[in-house]
């Protein structure tokens, strides 16, 4: 967001922006690329604006029905190392460049504060939480976002991981009105996930966190 911002007011103002971080462009066909900024806090960042778009644009369909619905951003980025997925080549990218993780969780004040706006604002039938890894959370902060949604119990979905889901956190989900959580296979050989994909979770425990959402 930031150095897209930066471009437009450059652009804008008729400034020179050749040399602004995070920018790639071609010079006479050859590839440049400067340096990148370290990863922003996207904690700092102000609400999504809906008000930009048509009002009809909030309505999304989910299992049959069209629902009134907003997404939250609660990580961006994630700490897996699947090699089939830009967040790992960017966490790579980004340690290596700047010394920063690319992967970065919302707090969950700053959960609780744009779930209050989004509510009052937009009125909400659904709720879409923008995570690639819903459920990377520590177990208190989990507790936190349960505790925090508890008040509005707004139907919701995400995408999560097997090794993040437990009967625990499965049942707590259902007490808030989780309607869906998606769980990536990605291939349905062990071996392969594992050594070409990288993703090292075994048939037993992706087997298990199915069976657990599913009941």
């Amino acid at each position: 967001e930031e150095p897209l911002l930066n471009l437009c007011k450059s652009l804008d103002q008729g400034k020179d922006f050749m040399s602004m971080n995070n920018l790639a462009y071609l010079d006479d066909g050859k590839v440049v690329c400067n340096p990148l900024n370290p990863p922003l806090d996207f904690n700092k960042l102000p609400f999504p604006d809906y008000d930009i778009f048509e009002e009809k644009s909030l309505y999304r369909p989910m299992m049959g029905k069209i629902y009134r619905t907003v997404a939250i951003e609660l990580h961006r980025g994630c700490p897996y190392t699947c090699t089939y997925c830009n967040s790992s080549s960017n966490n790579m990218l980004y340690m290596g460049a700047t010394g920063k993780p690319f992967f970065r969780k919302s707090t969950m004040q700053k959960f609780k504060e744009e779930m209050a706006y989004m509510c009052k604002k937009h009125n909400p039938e659904f709720i879409y939480f923008i995570s690639d890894t819903f459920l990377m959370m520590t177990e208190k902060e989990f507790d936190e976002f349960c505790e925090i949604y508890s008040d509005y119990k707004i139907p919701f979905w995400g995408n999560t991981r097997a090794e993040t889901v437990s009967r625990r956190r499965v049942e707590k989900l259902e007490e808030i009105n989780c309607a869906r959580l998606n769980v990536g296979i990605e291939h349905g050989n062990e071996q392969f996930r594992r050594d070409a994909l990288k993703r090292n979770v075994s048939n037993e425990v992706l087997i298990n966190a199915v069976k657990i959402i599913g009941n």
